[in-house]
């Protein structure tokens, strides 16, 4: 089994163990505290503005998701 089959794998156990909602709005966070990194220590602001957009999207879509209780 390759690597991306694992990952794959063990999201689908989290996701499985938790729900879609809360996958959703930890990778939102994520993306939410990388931007946050990448301005602290690079000063990039326009990559942390990418990650700060994905948050954003990836929050909404959580949002729809727990609204749909999946």
């Amino acid at each position: 089994m390759g690597n991306l089959d694992k990952l794959k794998e063990d999201l689908e156990i989290l996701v499985d163990n938790t729900s879609l909602g809360y996958v959703l709005t930890e990778l939102a966070t994520i993306c939410e505290e990388k931007a946050e990194h990448i301005r602290a220590t690079y000063q990039d602001r326009a990559l942390a503005h990418v990650w700060d957009k994905a948050g954003i999207k990836i929050e909404k879509v959580s949002d729809k998701v727990t609204e749909d209780h999946l």
